[in-house]
């Protein structure tokens, strides 16, 4: 049966597809609404949900009051377990009414609201969606199509998680000051000493402890102490190969490769590789954003990294908490496959998701180019 979309498109300039349902219902299946009990318990079962950005299964229950006028007052808590992990419970406000008279076919429409602890999906308490669509009652399946705000929470949670994960420490005004500047001179090809280091502090007006402290932390060397690369962009071997003005470098992962362009003021040519199907990535990245990809369907993983206080004290920590678990795949699906092997909370992003998130986490750097 087809899901009956109402009068909302699924992409307007205010709302986009959040995910589909479908609830087959089991029987008394009894879970606990967010709020007071309204009307009584009907019935409940399971279901699956496919989205964008989500998919996974649900368990609910279906509470109804029934009105004089063919139409029922539902609310139907439940809760959603997400392919990578994720526990979101919800609560929907519907109304249903036949399509006609002495019809089981009835058509559905509300609102749902949410609830999780789970940082990747945690955009989704501060929202409502509108749900559309129908219940089938001989047959005992409803289908749902649910629409949210396209304002971009999601990526707006995405960055203050990755922010308090140590970005937001690692990256004061100083240090934001230096590496910009750094990145520009690795970008030249050359390997840069330490003593180029203190100068640019110094031109800068900054303390050369500054500089000792990118060194330390931030930077990647050769055997001479020289450094060769610095907070993602190197001129030593990478699996994200990264080429301007004919110079090849490498990122350190998927995500440096597009934020970068825009910092150096360059466009970069990036090869990558799937991890999964074996599929060479390529993109083309101005500084204004995405001019060409292939495969159109390339997708990225970002890793959700547990607070910390203390920012990120070595490339080997930035490395092993971020780089190590940040790639481009061919499809969503193959990024799925990947994230589904792991035990950490990894978010799957388009590539132009990605290039907003870098914007968004990165912004305070963005007045230093």
């Amino acid at each position: 049966m087809e899901t009956i979309q109402g009068d909302v498109e699924p992409r307007t300039n205010e709302l986009e597809l959040l995910f589909s349902l479908e609830l087959h219902y089991q029987g008394p299946i009894e879970l606990a609404p967010m709020g007071d009990k309204v009307g009584t318990l009907v019935g409940g079962g399971d279901g699956t949900l496919t989205g964008p950005s989500m998919r996974g299964t649900v368990r609910w229950s279906n509470y109804e009051t029934t009105g004089e006028d063919q139409v029922c007052a539902l609310q139907v808590p439940g809760v959603i377990q997400t392919h990578d992990g994720a526990e979101i419970g919800f609560e929907g406000r519907e109304l249903a009414m036949p399509l006609s008279e002495g019809s089981q076919q009835w058509r559905v429409a509300g609102v749902l609201r949410f609830k999780t602890d789970d940082r990747r999906y945690a955009w989704l308490n501060e929202t409502f969606a509108l749900t559309s669509g129908m219940f089938d009652y001989e047959a005992g399946v409803a289908r749902w199509t649910a629409f949210a705000p396209k304002e971009g929470r999601r990526l707006d949670h995405l960055a203050r998680a990755l922010r308090e994960a140590g970005l937001r420490q690692a990256f004061t005004p100083e240090v934001s000051r230096l590496t910009v500047r750094l990145w520009r001179e690795i970008a030249r090809g050359d390997p840069v000493s330490p003593q180029r280091v203190e100068q640019i502090a110094s031109a800068l007006d900054l303390p050369q402890q500054t500089a000792h402290e990118v060194l330390d932390k931030m930077c990647e060397r050769d055997g001479d102490g020289n450094v060769v690369g610095i907070a993602g962009l190197s001129q030593n071997q990478h699996p994200h190969r990264f080429t301007v003005n004919g110079i090849r470098l490498a990122t350190w992962c998927a995500w440096d490769a597009l934020f970068l362009p825009v910092m150096l003021q360059q466009t970069a040519l990036v090869t990558s590789r799937c991890p999964v199907t074996g599929e060479t990535i390529r993109l083309t990245i101005t500084p204004e954003g995405v001019t060409s990809k292939h495969p159109e369907s390339a997708a990225i993983s970002i890793v959700i990294p547990q607070p910390t206080t203390s920012g990120l004290e070595s490339v080997e920590e930035i490395w092993m908490t971020f780089c190590h678990h940040i790639h481009f795949f061919s499809s969503p699906q193959a990024a799925q496959e990947w994230v589904a092997a792991r035990g950490q909370k990894i978010a799957i992003l388009t590539i132009e998701e990605a290039l907003e998130l870098g914007r968004l986490t990165l912004s305070e750097l963005l007045q230093y180019i």
